[in-house]
């Protein structure tokens, strides 16, 4: 919890008043006058002694209870007392200073700027060392933007108010049973007094329940509302149709996104079947090694060619240069690239085994089987 905002400590305080108005008074009434009843009954029966051991206040942990009691009424005037002593800060200035600390850490560096910096790697730190970071970031964010000292609109009347009964109930107590009866705490009767005592401090916290009158609470406390994200960030809360608007905008850049991914997936496969059937055949070393590519296949599926020593002869004879010029004439006359290539491959094999030493025979008497085949 962050202690210095206004609205945090102002919702601390008016949820337990508002809780102890229901558990500590009009729940506990109810049961003592049930209690009360049963205590009739039994005084009717003849069992006096069931009215001692079947009082509220005669329950086990009682005093436990009482405890926290006392504890919780220390925790809501130690929240007062840090808004009273103008340790707390509030208004537009507040959630502004909120907000330019939410946006300086979602964009990745807690650098004190709010847009996207060159360097989007997160510094690994662990969990309290960025909070404090963040803490020290937004103290220097109220100061600049000069969130002010604020006290909680009027709710310090009716803290008050709720001293002077705390005060006069006290009184009360001390005046109608510790003065008269004394002060023995292993009296049924002294415990019961307590529980009448909490029960009616209870009650009395009724008037806190005005702050929870929608717009008045508002106009009566003045402080501009707060709340944590997920990620336990102190921020500027949102309103209901804010919420609803933040959500659309969040579904549209989701739709939108989905729609730019399968617009890039499309122009990616458009851009490699382009690039498939209209590749860059002026590249004389990338048209190379399809043609060769393409020779390697036409070799390899051609059955005059018996042994691999004929088709090694094949592919060393071939005229690349006239293949590649050939290509690029094919395209010229229409002809699809991939096509093209095919065609050339085929007609350099055909002349390569004209030219190429006579097949079935070895290199060196290539020369005298020319002259037998003339």
């Amino acid at each position: 919890m962050d202690k210095r905002d206004e609205f945090q400590l102002v919702r601390f305080i008016l949820k337990f008043k508002t809780v102890m108005f229901l558990t500590s008074g009009i729940v506990p009434l109810c049961y003592l006058g049930l209690r009360s009843h049963g205590c009739l009954e039994a005084i009717e029966d003849g069992d006096a002694q069931r009215c001692v051991t079947s009082a509220v206040s005669s329950a086990d942990g009682f005093s436990l209870y009482l405890a926290f009691e006392l504890l919780r009424i220390v925790l809501i005037w130690t929240a007062y007392g840090l808004l009273a002593s103008g340790y707390a800060v509030g208004g537009y200035e507040e959630i502004a200073a909120l907000e330019h600390v939410r946006l300086d850490v979602a964009d990745g560096t807690l650098d004190g700027e709010t847009g996207p910096t060159q360097n989007h790697q997160r510094k690994r730190s662990n969990r309290m060392e960025s909070a404090n970071r963040v803490k020290a970031e937004l103290e220097r964010q109220r100061a600049h933007f000069g969130a002010t000292r604020r006290s909680g609109g009027v709710l310090p009347l009716f803290m008050l108010y709720d001293v002077a009964a705390l005060l006069g109930l006290f009184a009360l107590w001390l005046a109608l049973y510790a003065m008269p009866r004394g002060v023995n705490p292993s009296s049924p009767v002294f415990w019961s007094s307590l529980y009448n005592l909490r029960t009616m401090y209870g009650l009395l916290s009724f008037p806190f329940f005005i702050f929870e009158v929608p717009l008045v609470g508002v106009l009566l406390l003045g402080a501009q509302p707060t709340a944590y994200d997920q990620a336990g960030k102190l921020v500027g809360k949102l309103t209901k149709p804010e919420v609803a608007e933040r959500y659309r905008q969040e579904v549209a850049i989701r739709v939108l996104q989905q729609r730019w991914r399968s617009a890039d997936a499309a122009a990616r496969r458009e851009a490699m079947e382009r690039w498939r059937a209209c590749a860059d055949y002026g590249d004389d070393n990338w048209l190379r090694r399809q043609l060769d590519s393409a020779v390697r296949r036409e070799v390899a599926t051609d059955e005059s060619l018996e042994t691999s020593a004929d088709a090694a002869r094949v592919i060393d004879a071939y005229d690349l240069d006239e293949a590649m010029h050939q290509v690029r004439l094919l395209i010229q006359m229409g002809t699809k690239g991939s096509a093209a290539v095919s065609r050339a491959a085929a007609a350099a094999v055909v002349a390569a085994k004209r030219d190429a030493p006579t097949i079935g025979l070895p290199a060196a008497h290539g020369g005298e089987a020319a002259r037998l085949s003339v």
